[in-house]
């Protein structure tokens, strides 16, 4: 969804704190100039939001237990790909607001979240039932 402007990368939501909403659009526009698509960006700016508005982000009491407390909340029925994602975005988010020094600490640590299981490619999958049927 886009805003008044036809801006799909600044957020213009109210329930956001004005200093966050700042930053919150500072890394919006970041990731705009790393040529990300309308899409991914919207999808950032939704999970962003939703978080900003419900956490306040740029506060020294925002600790990791927050976070997770917030991820759970939000994931609770989704399935393990969708939090890691929203666990990937925070964690950028987090990430440039720590380097350029809107937070003292960084809030995720790598080893948090879901570990969602590999899947194995129907080519090999194929593959191997065709060298069994072969030895046959």
């Amino acid at each position: 969804m886009k805003n008044s402007t036809g801006e799909y990368w600044i957020s213009t939501h109210e329930g956001i704190p004005t200093q966050t909403r700042e930053v919150l659009n500072e890394y919006l526009l970041n990731i705009k100039l790393a040529n990300k698509t309308e899409s991914t960006i919207s999808k950032y700016r939704s999970i962003l939001e939703q978080f900003c508005s419900e956490c306040l982000v740029l506060s020294d009491s925002l600790n990791h237990d927050d976070v997770l407390k917030w991820v759970n909340k939000f994931s609770a029925g989704k399935k393990e790909s969708t939090v890691k994602r929203v666990l990937s975005i925070l964690n950028n988010f987090f990430t440039f607001c720590y380097v350029f020094n809107y937070l003292d600490k960084l809030l995720l640590k790598k080893r948090c979240g879901p570990k969602v299981p590999e899947l194995l490619s129907t080519s090999f999958t194929n593959q191997g039932y065709a060298i069994r049927e072969y030895f046959k």
